[in-house]
């Protein structure tokens, strides 16, 4: 038998144990709670960021970025038949900023290796089936799909969640953003080549 002095010291023990227990449990549904509204209130903030105030998508934020236009459309233009060989580096110019980059691609079996000197990142890729390219931008860390027939290409560029389109003439490259509805146009101003040992 317990005596009375021990039993209330275990009861108190008991209550203040439960107590606790009880105690942990408010504060994980309070951490929980916390969390769940954190993310809640980092999606509506998103949601926010991208869609204006008459509800309409922000055209502005859903585009491609000019400086990976610029560089797909090399990328384009060495992937079409009969305009590069081996390792190219091409000063691309944009009629749409009237600015210039250089980018080097070069294609290795069904490897697609590209460096855009002005964002100072690679462009890596791969055919996945004839004349359907994967790449994929460090300068996004985004996938592109890619597809070339003769002198015409699609795509979706996973980053602006958008397609794309366009076509090659020449030294010519147009291309159409979906997201912007617009069509901006490069010119490959020069190109050096480098043997490939």
């Amino acid at each position: 038998m317990w005596s009375s002095g021990a039993s209330t010291l275990l009861e108190r023990a008991a209550a203040k144990i439960v107590a606790n227990f009880n105690a942990g449990i408010r504060t994980w549904a309070l951490i929980r709670r916390n969390h769940y509204q954190s993310i809640y209130d980092t999606a509506v903030a998103n949601i926010q960021y991208l869609v204006d105030k008459k509800g309409r998508l922000n055209e502005r934020e859903m585009k491609m970025k000019p400086e990976q236009r610029t560089a797909l459309s090399a990328i384009v233009f060495a992937l079409t038949p009969g305009t590069t060989t081996g390792k190219n580096n091409l000063s691309v110019f944009s009629h749409t900023n009237g600015g210039h980059a250089i980018i080097s691609c070069e294609l290795k079996q069904k490897q697609i290796n590209a460096f855009d000197y002005g964002r100072g990142n690679p462009i890596i890729g791969s055919e996945k089936s004839k004349n359907s390219y994967s790449l994929f931008d460090f300068g996004t860390s985004n996938h592109i799909d890619l597809k070339i027939n003769g002198t015409k290409f699609t795509g979706f560029d996973f980053e602006s969640n958008t397609h794309f389109s366009g076509s090659i003439e020449g030294n010519s490259i147009s291309l159409y953003d979906y997201a912007g509805e617009e069509i901006h146009e490069f010119s490959i101003l020069s190109q050096s080549s480098v043997i490939v040992k």
